[in-house]
């Protein structure tokens, strides 16, 4: 595996009043895949993943829980942006955290999708169904 450091970049986020540094770093990996078997993913809200596979396989992982606190965020923001209009603003710094934190709370869940475990859990289930190849749709629950 070779890699490639980039140049550093230091920001300053307002609404959290904090400096980030970021250091992008190109990775190139030279394993090859074991299987010519394609697969496609759709990220969602209330679908969290669709899988589908070339041989016409697919899985869907629910995100109902998911969706019910992404909608909690929704409704605090449209709360805040409620009582700004009535002060005629457009933002506010809290606006800006809670904005920050629904996506970083979808991103989370979309990211640990795949559990604590080295391998992801998406993974693990996509190869159980493969070497079963029983059932051409199953409904995943996380």
């Amino acid at each position: 595996m070779a890699w490639k450091k980039g140049r550093l970049e230091i920001i300053y986020n307002e609404a959290r009043r904090s400096w980030y540094a970021h250091i992008p770093v190109e990775v190139e990996i030279l394993a090859k895949a074991k299987s010519s078997l394609r697969t496609g993913v759709d990220l969602g809200i209330v679908n969290l993943a669709t899988v589908y596979a070339e041989d016409g396989t697919w899985y869907i992982f629910k995100g109902g829980t998911v969706l019910s606190q992404y909608e909690c965020y929704s409704k605090k923001i449209s709360r805040v942006q409620k009582v700004l209009a009535r002060h005629g603003q457009r933002t506010s710094r809290r606006l800006k955290l809670l904005y920050d934190k629904r996506r970083r709370f979808l991103r989370h869940a979309l990211n640990s999708m795949g559990g604590r475990s080295r391998k992801s859990q998406l993974k693990q289930k996509l190869a159980r169904y493969y070497k079963e190849r029983e059932n051409p749709l199953a409904v995943l629950t996380l």
